[in-house]
């Protein structure tokens, strides 16, 4: 199932505010819309595969403002579609966006597969073009401990192997959402740590 269709810039507001920025019919640039303000409900209308299948309006990239401290500084978090997904589309925007980033966080999950041979040559071309990379793996609350782990260690001798860097030198965060939903709701130091998300935090801000 795919869900991001587009590209999603977090940067910094002084209140929250979500825009859609398209991109004109024409190569004319004087004919480039002005972005449409929409609310959080209309995300999927303009982000998403089933909302805006094929890109049909034309979307170039959703951004969206929030007051978050570690976005103060000019720091900006770009959020794009797969590169091992079902649609070339997607990754041809994923590659347009790469060479202009200072870091690049190479996200895996839990549930799916370990590190696929597609990804693993995604990752080769990506060294090309970003010296810092990190990773991330999704959805460590879908299974059991055990299994998440396993899942991580394996990753880590693939990636090992393709990088030719030794795993325990490789940056790597196991992290759920779904705990990180719920330290946040309930304030709780206990559920940030389970969640994997403190390392990750600490990481981000220092």
């Amino acid at each position: 199932h795919v869900a991001t269709s587009t590209v999603y810039k977090l940067m910094y507001g002084t209140s929250k505010k979500i825009k859609v920025f398209t991109r004109a019919d024409t190569e004319d640039a004087a004919a480039t819309q002005a972005p449409i303000e929409i609310s959080e409900d209309q995300l999927k209308e303009y982000g998403t595969e089933d909302g805006n299948p094929n890109n049909k309006k034309n979307v170039d990239f959703i951004g969206i403002q929030v007051p978050h401290p570690l976005l103060k500084s000019g720091v900006a978090i770009i959020d794009t579609p797969g590169l091992g997904g079902l649609f070339e589309k997607h990754r041809d925007i994923t590659w347009r966006y790469i060479p202009s980033a200072d870091a690049v966080f190479f996200v895996l999950d839990s549930v799916e597969a370990v590190a696929s041979k597609t990804e693993m040559e995604c990752l080769a071309k990506l060294r090309n073009l970003s010296p810092l990379i990190f990773f991330i793996q999704t959805k460590t609350d879908l299974v059991e401990e055990e299994q998440w782990k396993k899942w991580r260690n394996r990753n880590l001798e693939i990636i090992s192997e393709q990088l030719k860097v030794p795993a325990d030198k490789l940056i790597y965060f196991p992290v759920s959402a779904t705990l990180k939903y719920a330290a946040d709701a309930n304030h709780s130091a206990k559920h940030l740590d389970r969640s994997g998300y403190s390392a990750l935090l600490y990481f981000l801000y220092n």
